[in-house]
C-alpha cells in the first residue's frame, strides 16, 4: 500500500484530491491526474523532485507545507486504478 509519493512505481497514476502548493509555490490543482516517472532526493534541504509525465512537483522537508503533503499522502492523493479507470483510496 502506497503511503508516500516516493513509494510510487513508474507508470502508476495518482489523482490530486486536495489542492496544494509545492516548494516552488506552484499550485497543484484538485482533479489533476499524474503519471509517475521517477523521483530524486537532495539531502541538503531534504528536497524531493517528483517527475510525472505531466510535469514536476518539488517538495522539501525544510518547508512546513511541503512536509505536510509528503507525510499525508492520502489527504492529497488517490491512486488511480488504470485497469478499470476507477480511483482507489488505498
Amino acid at each position: 500500500m502506497v503511503q508516500y509519493l516516493n513509494q510510487l512505481t513508474k507508470g502508476q497514476q495518482v489523482k490530486v484530491i486536495k489542492t496544494f502548493l509545492d516548494f516552488d509555490k506552484t499550485q497543484i490543482e484538485t482533479g489533476t491526474i499524474l503519471t509517475f516517472v521517477n523521483y530524486t532526493y537532495f539531502p541538503y534541504d531534504g528536497g524531493f523532485t517528483f517527475t510525472f509525465e505531466e510535469g514536476i512537483i518539488r517538495l522539501a522537508e525544510i518547508d512546513a507545507n511541503s512536509e505536510h503533503v509528503m507525510n499525508n499522502f492520502h489527504e492529497f492523493f488517490a491512486l488511480v486504478d488504470t485497469s478499470s479507470s476507477q480511483e482507489k483510496s488505498t
